[in-house]
């Protein structure tokens, strides 16, 4: 699968399986923090209590008292009032222990803290009910505290709302005595003008029709212009009434002025006593402003941690997550899976060798040896010496073989040379295994180690390293004495001697690396090489040769002019593509034969098409059981 095509819910389903480990990591992980948070964190209980604010009646109003006009109080209620300082240091008196003063720092730093825990907010849009609720980490204590909150909340409202209304009546029973005082006193003032001068208030209409003339006209001047009619005819009028004043006696004018303040006072005084009649019966008359509709009883469930709702959410959450982490590996992933081999390098995938777990554990070490991974004991642990010949591993390379040698004559000598991209890829255990599924059939092979730079068969083999390859061309004159059949194989090596004795080992030669050379280029270059390469010919049907990465070292470019083709291991997952495609174009332009690819490590559910036959496969597999010989 390109990383262009459409991706099908097969195609998921595969991504999710060969990335299984960190699709579940990351689910775990997100899972585990969040029921680490679940079940650690101190609950939380919330209780609520229902009042219900009664709607403003008169003696919440403004009283209208003209220039000595006073408010009772606002028209409108302002939830923000039931949480103000006073009722919650209130609240934290109460709630505090008997023996316990809370006052100053102490007292503020609880009111802090319920101020935190509280919450009150209209429940209704017509704003007639309030919704008080406070959190607790115990039930009993939330629903305790809620409602020894609305209880001060009903009285400390009521209390200001009292206060407000007797206040009202005070003032107007002050301002009543002072205008009384000032009637007293214009009254006394107009009797003793009158005894002393004998005048009567003859000019007193004149100056109330001027006083009503100027406040009209300061009415009519706020809208209109000087030149309205209206307002020149009241301009004509009030110089007419200035006039007719002007000629009047100064007695006279005397005499309208107190007569005039006699009758405002008289206005006044008249007024404020029917209103003071009206304060005291309704502060009489008074109700609670906010009553109790429904207590706070004590929460069954804590309002957080929600368990049901967090563990849903770590569920889904950690699925998700773990998919998006997939996807995003997935797409930055170049590396190439067996099915888009063909297509990327137009060469055939001869086989894919699935993962092998190790099938025995070496002996017991000790020291810092102990702490260190046993690689080269893992890699002796899948020679195909050691499994059945049902199991899965050995038939992967009888097919290996088949395809190819299928291609070529039966009496032809045939070369084949392993290669990889870089190191770890697994050509020499391939290239081992290669070779013991031909020898398990019949032909003679031989497994040379070509690889110089760092020669691996003699330790898949558990066997010493000289004389090899190497000692021919220094000290030892004939090259048969480098070969190491399997019978001496499995009596140097401590490994196989417990392996499977599968008929036709004994058609497996191996040559080792032997002494490792400073620069192994003009050894492959020699014409005593080339002349090797043909002796063992003559000798071995089947020459596999175990060489260096191809991409890292020009060896592979020389040995592959003796090889009748090339075989090129890729680890799945391990290799980017254009590494892989790099090592292909090197290879074939050094003229070398491409035979394929053969992709190993492949571990199930990492490719859709090996997985199912790689699980149907396990069904099939029977352990081995020789059975013995007819006499």
């Amino acid at each position: 699968m390109s990383q262009e095509e459409e991706l099908t819910l097969r195609d998921f389903a595969s991504i999710i399986r060969r990335r299984k480990q960190e699709f579940f990591s990351c689910w775990g992980i997100v899972f585990s923090v969040v029921l680490l948070y679940t079940f650690t964190r101190t609950p939380s209980y919330r209780a609520s209590a229902l009042v219900k604010v009664r709607a403003p009646d008169e003696s919440s109003k403004s009283i209208d008292l003209g220039a000595l006009n006073v408010s009772a109080g606002s028209t409108g209620f302002n939830v923000e009032e039931l949480t103000s300082p006073q009722i919650l240091q209130e609240l934290a008196r109460r709630m505090a222990p008997p023996d316990k003063m809370l006052n100053g720092e102490e007292l503020n730093r609880q009111v802090q803290q319920i101020n935190k825990r509280v919450n009150v907010d209209w429940s209704d849009r017509d704003q007639q009910l309030v919704l008080v609720s406070m959190v607790a980490p115990v039930a009993r204590i939330a629903a305790a505290e809620t409602n020894m909150l609305t209880q001060i909340m009903i009285e400390q409202v009521t209390q200001d709302t009292n206060a407000k209304a007797k206040k009202q009546r005070e003032f107007i029973e002050d301002q009543l005595e002072e205008v009384q005082g000032r009637l007293r006193d214009s009254e006394d003032r107009l009797r003793r003008f009158q005894e002393k001068t004998g005048s009567h208030s003859v000019g007193g209409a004149l100056l109330t029709r001027l006083t009503e003339l100027r406040s009209r006209r300061a009415l009519l001047a706020q809208k209109y212009t000087a030149s309205y009619p209206e307002l020149i005819e009241i301009a004509s009028e009030m110089q007419e009434v200035e006039k007719q004043l002007q000629e009047l006696p100064s007695q006279e004018i005397d005499v309208a002025r107190i007569t005039r303040e006699v009758h405002l006072n008289e206005e006044m005084f008249t007024m404020l006593t029917k209103r003071l009649e009206d304060a005291r019966i309704l502060e009489a008359a008074r109700t609670a402003p906010i009553t109790l509709v429904d207590a706070a009883i004590e929460p069954s469930v804590p309002e957080s941690p929600n368990k049901r709702y967090n563990l849903f959410v770590g569920l889904v959450g950690g699925l998700l997550l773990g998919l998006v982490v997939v996807l995003v590996r997935q797409h930055f992933d170049t590396s190439i899976t067996p099915e888009e081999i063909q297509s990327y390098l137009q060469l055939p995938v001869l086989a894919t060798i699935p993962h092998i777990e190790r099938r025995h554990h070496n002996v017991a070490r000790s020291g810092a040896a102990a702490r260190e991974p046993d690689l080269m004991g893992a890699a002796r642990s899948r020679l195909l010496a050691h499994f059945s010949p049902q199991s899965l591993h050995v038939e992967v390379h009888h097919l290996l073989r088949n395809n190819l040698m299928k291609n070529f004559a039966q009496n032809e000598s045939l070369v084949f040379l392993f290669t990889s991209s870089v190191t770890g890829e697994g050509k020499s255990i391939a290239a081992a295994n290669f070779a013991i599924a031909a020898a398990q059939v019949g032909i003679r092979t031989l497994l040379v180690d070509v690889d110089l730079r760092k020669p691996m068969q003699h330790q898949l083999f558990h066997i010493r390293q000289e004389p090899g390859i190497t000692n021919y061309f220094y000290s030892t004159p004939r090259w048969e004495n480098c070969l190491m059949p399997w019978e001496q194989i499995r009596k140097e090596s401590p490994e196989l001697q417990t392996a499977i004795n599968v008929g036709g080992l004994a058609n497996l030669t191996l040559m080792t690396a032997g002494k490792q050379p400073s620069n192994p280029v003009p050894f492959l270059s020699s014409d005593r090489f080339r002349q090797l390469i043909a002796a063992m010919r003559q000798r071995f049907p089947l020459i596999i040769l175990d060489g260096a990465p191809a991409l890292m070292f020009a060896d592979c470019s020389i040995l592959a002019s003796h090889a009748t083709g090339v075989i090129l291991l890729y680890r799945y997952g391990r290799t980017p593509r254009e590494i892989l495609r790099r090592t292909h174009t090197q290879l074939v332009n050094s003229g070398a034969k491409v035979l394929g690819v053969v992709a190993n490590d492949i571990a199930q559910g990492g490719i859709a098409v090996s997985d199912n036959y790689y699980r149907l496969y396990e069904n099939y597999e029977k352990p081995y059981s020789p059975v013995a010989p007819t006499p």
